[in-house]
């Protein structure tokens, strides 16, 4: 292959993936939007792929302080045993790189929430989740989620 055919050819595949590459904001509000969905199908196993308790950052529930994703999952499923499905709706969202390997995601937004007996109940909340980049990906790392008043 003659040496200026290669060179396109390099500069052709690194234009590529210059052009396809995802700025940490466009990553994170992809993994977020799909959480969404989960929680949306209240699908708390795939929910929970995305979280990595590890650094032991604490989660904020509603006014209650969980030290561990765990606990906050218990919590989770004690209140969903009444729900039959729920609608999110993202409001307001702001994203914003902290580091090379830390996002801050700050939400507003709605919960429409059907009970299984039949009752709808519409909730107000200001979210905020903070991502880091392990080896395998963007992980929340800690969540604050506040029902508005």
């Amino acid at each position: 292959m003659p040496m200026k055919t290669f060179i396109t050819l390099l500069n052709v595949m690194f234009l590529f993936v210059a052009l396809s590459a995802q700025t940490p904001e466009e990553e994170v509000d992809g993994l977020f939007m799909e959480s969404i969905r989960h929680a949306e199908n209240l699908d708390l196993n795939s929910l929970s792929e995305g979280v990595d308790d590890s650094h032991k950052a604490g989660f904020i529930g509603n006014g209650k302080y969980f030290c561990s994703y765990y606990m906050m999952t218990l919590d989770v499923k004690y209140h969903m045993r009444n729900v039959k499905d729920q609608k999110i709706t993202i409001k307001e969202k702001r994203i914003t790189t902290l580091s090379d390997t830390v996002v801050l995601v700050s939400t507003k937004g709605k919960a429409t929430t059907t009970l299984n007996d039949g009752r709808v109940i519409d909730t107000g909340f200001l979210w905020s989740f903070v991502y880091k980049k392990e080896t395998d990906g963007w992980k929340v790392v800690h969540s604050h989620q506040s029902e508005l008043r």
